[in-house]
């Protein structure tokens, strides 16, 4: 935490973190103890919280894609997955939408207390930043997605053509 004040080497994104934890011979795993260390590093924690849930919706998404045994389906049932995590439940367009569905929150905050000792409130949930999240997800599942713009804050942002 004391290098991440310094600003000597400030993580921008979810692989410039890891590689700074990991030189510094700290394990992921740490990233919830990294969060409430750093309580005047608002960008830090931000940039903390955003890679556990990456890291928690990877185990997800690597789940969905390894019980896929038709892969002329791969690409929809990556899609319908990248909808559940990232999309809003169409219940909830009236009035202000949530940013995560609420099953798929109420099983990151488990995830998340569980793998990292680390509780997510409700301030996290309205600072959710979902194309890091997407972005972040990407990179570390493999998914390689069509160049346009996704209407996040729809029920389903992602179709079959996309991935």
């Amino acid at each position: 935490v004391a290098d991440f004040g310094s600003l000597e080497l400030s993580p921008v994104d979810g692989r410039t973190l890891t590689d700074f934890m990991h030189t510094r011979g700290l394990q992921m795993r740490s990233l919830g103890r990294v969060v409430k260390l750093s309580e005047k590093l608002s960008h830090v924690q931000s940039l903390c919280v955003h890679e556990m849930i990456v890291r928690a919706f990877k185990h997800i998404v690597q789940s969905v894609i390894a019980a896929t045994s038709d892969m002329r389906q791969l690409a929809l049932t990556i899609a319908a997955v990248l909808n559940l995590l990232l999309g809003v439940p169409e219940s909830e367009f009236s009035g202000s939408s949530p940013a995560v569905h609420p099953l798929v929150w109420r099983w990151l905050v488990a995830f998340l207390k569980k793998r990292y000792q680390y509780e997510l409130t409700g301030q996290h949930y309205d600072d959710v930043r979902k194309y890091a999240i997407l972005r972040g997800l990407c990179h570390k599942v493999g998914i390689e997605l069509a160049p346009r713009d996704f209407v996040m804050d729809s029920a389903f942002p992602f179709c079959k053509q996309d991935i």
